[in-house]
């Protein structure tokens, strides 16, 4: 099962009112200190998009534990992007306005989520 599928059959899954298990999901954020992303457009993700996530996920019964750091995304001269300040463990958040061209195959997908050299990347 992937990590995609996974959280949206959890998120499908109807939590009955008197329940009290939470599922503890780790979620590691790291904001690319590469990236060139306008301010209004970061000021809409934290604000509304980031929260509203979080209540989603909440309903569905799972917590996510958010930690965050430094970080970026380095290229590499195949364009195969070199992710610096990943944990190990946890699921990667990758904050970026710049996917390298042949990272999702040329399909042009707004995300990813992926494994990098062991790490759980979305």
């Amino acid at each position: 099962m992937t990590r995609r599928h996974f959280m949206w059959t959890a998120l499908a899954a109807p939590i009955c009112a008197g329940a009290q298990a939470r599922l503890p999901v780790p979620v590691h954020r790291i904001m690319d200190a590469r990236s060139q992303c306008p301010p209004e457009r970061l000021h809409r993700f934290w604000s509304d998009i980031w929260p509203e996530a979080v209540r989603d996920f909440s309903r569905g019964g799972i917590e996510l534990q958010i930690s965050d750091g430094p970080g970026e995304v380095r290229r590499s001269p195949g364009d195969k992007p070199i992710f610096i300040g990943l944990r190990r463990g946890v699921i990667n958040l990758v904050l970026t306005d710049h996917l390298p061209l042949y990272w999702d195959e040329d399909r042009a997908v707004a995300g990813v989520t992926a494994l990098s050299e062991g790490y759980p990347c979305a």
